[in-house]
């Protein structure tokens, strides 16, 4: 179900190319801009879906811009937050999704954010993915998100073979698992696999310029 060895390897070879060709990615660039803000990196988060990190990027220091917190959002006309996120995928859901979720932030919780994957799923616009992203980036507590790199190199290198995103993540996540593998994996891997989905492993991957290609299950069945 899961090749621990393959995916220790795997972390290994990305870590040696982390300040070289995973740094120089948009998904790197993104979290620097957004680090250190804690509902700036919230929100990117949330708005992350079906869009690109290049778009986000464009997006966020207007976002900045306007709104502090939850509570700075309450009252903002609909049209202008369309007119906002209009960069992004789906900009007119986005916009009602974004008052949504910091109206519940402010009326529900008190202007605080869960801290817990069972209330951050809770929240409109959070799936497993963005809960974990975001309990992982703000709060250092070791969740893989799974998006679609993910998904796609995991299985394409043979590191875990999982039908489904949600399969994928709850694999990652048994007991037996976490076990197994380092609190620094859980920290950085969902990072580092965007990265390399982004330069390197895309949807048709440059396999000529991978020096993991040798272990990967996709490559040598070429």
């Amino acid at each position: 179900m899961i090749d621990f060895k393959k995916l220790k390897d795997l972390y290994a070879f990305l870590e040696s190319i982390e300040d070289s060709i995973l740094a120089n990615s948009p998904v790197f660039k993104l979290y620097n801009l957004k680090s250190g803000n804690k509902w700036l990196m919230v929100w990117s988060t949330i708005l992350s879906s079906r869009t690109t990190d290049k778009a986000m990027m464009k997006v966020l220091p207007v976002l900045a811009s306007k709104f502090s917190e939850p509570k700075d959002v309450l009252g903002s006309d609909l049209q202008e937050l369309e007119e906002l996120f209009r960069p992004l995928g789906f900009y007119r859901s986005k916009a009602r999704m974004f008052l949504d979720f910091n109206k519940t932030i402010v009326e529900k919780y008190g202007g605080i954010l869960p801290r817990s994957l069972e209330e951050l799923t809770k929240l409109p616009g959070i799936g497993l993915k963005v809960a974990s992203i975001i309990l992982n980036d703000l709060f250092g507590e070791g969740y893989i998100g799974v998006d679609t790199h993910v998904f796609r190199i995991l299985n394409r290198v043979g590191v875990v073979r999982a039908g489904t995103p949600d399969r994928m993540w709850r694999i990652l996540h048994t007991e037996s698992v976490r076990e197994r593998l380092t609190t620094k994996i859980y920290l950085n891997l969902n990072r580092y696999l965007v990265a390399f989905g982004q330069t390197i492993c895309k949807h048709h991957p440059y396999c000529h310029m991978c020096d993991f290609r040798d272990k990967c299950s996709y490559y040598r069945s070429l």
